[in-house]
């Protein structure tokens, strides 16, 4: 669960920080991304881009975060 949340907490942050980075020329980056001639707006891009991509990560990162962690904490007792 914390694997999953910290995934989507750093794709809000990107997708926040991308926005306003490029906030003042988002054809540069819409460019970028492949899109050469769309009408819609920056956040909507982003969050299309950006979040499928996010959603992927967490999924990743809540299955594999127990896996790594659940040894640790053995091998850490044992210390």
């Amino acid at each position: 669960m914390s694997g999953a949340a910290t995934s989507l907490t750093n794709t809000v942050m990107v997708i926040v920080l991308t926005s306003l980075f490029f906030m003042h020329d988002p054809a540069s980056l819409v460019q970028h991304l492949g899109n050469y001639n769309s009408s819609s707006p920056l956040i909507l891009i982003l969050i299309s881009a950006l979040g499928l991509n996010g959603l992927f990560e967490a999924a990743f990162t809540a299955i594999v975060t127990p896996l790594i962690v659940t040894p640790l904490k053995i091998v850490m007792k044992r210390r």
